[in-house]
């Protein structure tokens, strides 16, 4: 009996763990370290802009949304974490999108059919974007998922968090009304 209640609490840490930390894909896609977060620092650098394929087969641009805070969701189909967190981006979706944000989730799964049919499953309210066959994990040195962007309306990284934990959802919430308060 103890030895089943130790192996379940190992399943239970290594769970956290997990989630704490987010999805990692191997060595080979591992890249530098990661930059640090920018605040509203008027001089930071623009987010690059990229092209990606939507679901319904047309193209999104990051440069499209220029004007409005954008909030990045980098997620795949395979990561338990992710998964976990779709319920709230959706919920940040639902609240803030009539005010003025944008949420783009882009799937870093290289086998793109997956995708439309896990977006249908999990309801998925915001546009999502195929990245899963581009550079686009290495520019924005995207190390594990989920890994979150909030963007100015400007273009410019305001913040990053990686992994999930339900309790980033305040945090998300303090940073985009901050952003929607202040003046364009």
């Amino acid at each position: 009996m103890k030895s089943l209640r130790a192996v379940k609490r190992l399943f239970f840490l290594l769970v956290l763990a997990q989630l704490a930390l987010g999805c990692r894909e191997g060595a080979s896609k591992t890249i530098s370290p990661e930059p640090t977060a920018q605040g509203a620092d008027p001089n930071a650098p623009a987010a690059p802009d990229f092209t990606l394929q939507t679901l319904d087969g047309k193209t999104a641009s990051l440069s499209d949304f220029r004007g409005r805070p954008v909030f990045l969701d980098f997620w795949a189909t395979w990561c338990p974490p992710c998964r976990l967190s779709i319920p709230l981006v959706k919920k940040i979706h639902q609240d803030y999108s009539d005010k003025g944000l944008q949420v783009l989730g882009v799937s870093l799964d290289e086998d793109t059919e997956t995708v439309a049919p896990f977006a249908r499953n999990y309801s998925i309210n915001y546009m999502v974007l195929l990245g899963g066959n581009s550079p686009i994990q290495s520019v924005y040195q995207v190390r594990g998922v989920p890994t979150f962007f909030l963007l100015n309306s400007k273009g410019q990284v305001v913040r990053r968090w990686e992994g999930f934990d339900p309790r980033l959802e305040p945090h998300w919430r303090m940073e985009i009304e901050n952003l929607l308060s202040q003046p364009k």
